[in-house]
């Protein structure tokens, strides 16, 4: 997976292991659709880079932990 120009400092897969969300240093989360190869989206809210992301137990959310001292939820 091509993250583009930025690092990709953390990825986790979802419980269905079909999207892939990677932490990137761009101060996005990006999705992927493993199955069919293709990008899906970007979460953009942070002010620097994104170090950590997560999904949370019952899938509903997905968690994310930038450089600016700030964590995010996403539904």
């Amino acid at each position: 997976i091509d993250s583009g120009r930025h690092p990709a400092n953390s990825a986790s897969f979802d419980r269905s292991g079909k999207v892939l969300a990677i932490a990137s240093g761009d101060a996005t989360v990006k999705l992927f659709d493993i199955e069919k190869k293709v990008f899906l989206l970007n979460f953009e809210g942070h002010e620097d880079a994104v170090q950590d992301v997560c999904f949370e137990p019952n899938g509903k959310f997905l968690v994310s932990a930038g450089s600016d001292c700030t964590f995010r939820m996403w539904h």
